[in-house]
């Protein structure tokens, strides 16, 4: 300590708790484990500003994914909803959890450090007699409350501002997909009509990973979260925002937590658990039953795309139809120095007259010195009508001999894919470091051949096939002799 610093007050630390989520976050630490030193982290200061962009209005809707006992129950269940009544003792709070002994419990937590003599200086309005005080419910004589409820307990009463879900899933629950749908359904119907003011209503999700049918994982289907997600071990290099404008920068490889959680620890972990269990629970990234037959580790990894390529092209997965349960899927690739990029997937469920459009307005963008196309239902008739639209375009169909590739699927998906892992294991397919749709791809890859789709995966195996056909025959005459160019009446 330098001459002119000086050992702040109470008041000034209490202060700058009611100023900082971040401070009385590590203040409500304090007092609920006296005697025990907290081993701070990123992670933390990660925590505290999406919930200071949830309170501030910036997002309203958080998904935050942590392995278990990294606090994020404590700081978001607990010490945030303090935060908020102290500042705020008219705010009406919902917090649920799967079984009534959960959410009771994480509530007394609440109550206790509510309770706590610092606690009470930094937000007076804690010391004043409850109107209500109970296992479950604390009301503030201001109109506020904290609200804990369970899944089987329903919801009655008063709506709420903010809704947490805090562990949704009980993990023996977790493959069982009827109750899995059942909890969506509550949290869809039951729980979202207990709100105040829908326009600004806000909610935050709170869990590890256990299944692909999760809460967490119906809610990113449904497209409407932020998330915050760590994994245990960085599988890439990594990004984590920390405040505005401040980042953590990750190394793939490292431990999320080393103080709490070293890596050898994290290691010894990974080999007495399942991998299934492993990956969801730890890394986040849930896998059905069967699912592992893509190992991810074996994807080398990009900053950027070579500037200067030998083909560049797109493998594209036709549905049968808009009202199949498959989707349309266009991976971009671009082929380098011996090497296959995946620069870009596009995942929607189209009509074939929008899946048309959509892959013309593509090669409009990118210029592709192919196209890739499966020939089988839809497929067939795509490249019936980019023929049509390409009539006599010299720079696409007389100067790019073979410029469409039709290929015609043999063996089934599974096979095709440990055909594709050759390539992949040997380094010579990479995927960038992070890319929007890369969370998307990598959980539909991770969970093959048993997860609910594998249209990213068909359309990636095709383009390891497209890719070791142009390396060994670079002139790219047509996939299995098929006509590159069929007449077109």
């Amino acid at each position: 300590m330098t001459p002119t610093e000086s050992t702040p007050t109470k008041a000034e630390i209490y202060a700058a708790c009611r100023l900082d989520f971040g401070t009385f976050a590590r203040k409500c630490y304090e007092c609920l484990h006296p005697g025990e030193p907290l081993k701070d982290n990123y992670h933390i200061d990660a925590i505290c500003y999406q919930m200071d962009r949830v309170r501030d209005g910036d997002n309203r809707n958080l998904m935050v994914l942590m392995p278990p006992r990294s606090l994020k129950s404590e700081i978001i269940s607990v010490a945030w909803p303090a935060f908020l009544l102290g500042h705020d003792p008219t705010l009406r709070i919902l917090v649920a959890s799967y079984s009534q002994d959960l959410a009771t419990s994480i509530h007394r937590t609440f109550r206790k450090l509510i309770s706590h003599p610092e606690i009470q200086a930094i937000f007076p309005v804690f010391a004043n007699k409850a109107a209500k005080d109970t296992e479950s419910e604390t009301h503030l004589s201001e109109g506020g409350f904290r609200k804990a409820v369970w899944v089987d307990g329903g919801v009655t009463g008063q709506g709420a501002h903010i809704h947490i879900i805090d562990d949704p899933l009980k993990a023996s629950d977790a493959d069982n997909e009827a109750v899995c749908a059942k909890t969506a359904e509550f949290f869809d119907n039951t729980f979202s009509s207990r709100t105040n003011s829908p326009a600004e209503f806000r909610t935050v999700l709170v869990m590890q990973r256990l299944s692909e049918y999760d809460l967490a994982g119906h809610f990113l289907k449904r497209g409407d979260f932020e998330v915050l997600k760590i994994s245990a071990i960085a599988e890439n290099d990594e990004k984590i925002p920390t405040g505005p404008g401040l980042f953590h920068n990750r190394e793939a490889g490292e431990s999320f937590h080393e103080a709490h959680y070293p890596l050898e620890e994290l290691e010894k972990r990974r080999r007495t658990m399942t991998p299934r269990a492993f990956s969801s629970q730890f890394q986040q990234n849930p896998a059905p039953l069967g699912g592992g037959l893509i190992d991810l580790s074996k994807f080398k990894r990009y900053e950027t795309p070579p500037k200067v390529w030998d083909d560049r092209f797109i493998s594209v997965d036709a549905s049968s139809g808009a009202d199949s349960k498959s989707y349309d899927v266009i991976l971009v690739g671009r082929i380098s120095n011996g090497r296959l990029y995946v620069t870009n997937v596009i995942r929607k469920k189209l009509s074939l007259y929008d899946l048309l459009d959509m892959v013309l307005e593509a090669d409009a963008k990118y210029d592709f010195d192919r196209m890739v196309i499966e020939k089988t239902a839809n497929g067939r008739e795509l490249i019936t009508g980019i023929l049509r639209k390409y009539a006599g375009r010299e720079d696409k169909l007389i100067r790019y001999p073979n410029f469409i590739q039709g290929i015609t699927p043999t063996g089934n998906k599974v096979a095709r894919m440990e055909a594709a892992m050759i390539a992949i294991a040997a380094g010579k397919v990479l995927l960038p470091k992070c890319a929007p749709w890369l969370d998307d791809f990598e959980a539909e890859l991770r969970a093959f051949p048993e997860g609910k789709t594998d249209d990213q995966v068909d359309a990636l195996s095709q383009a390891v096939k497209y890719f070791d056909f142009f390396m060994n025959d670079p002139l790219n005459r047509d996939i299995q002799g098929w006509p590159a160019y069929p007449k077109v009446k």
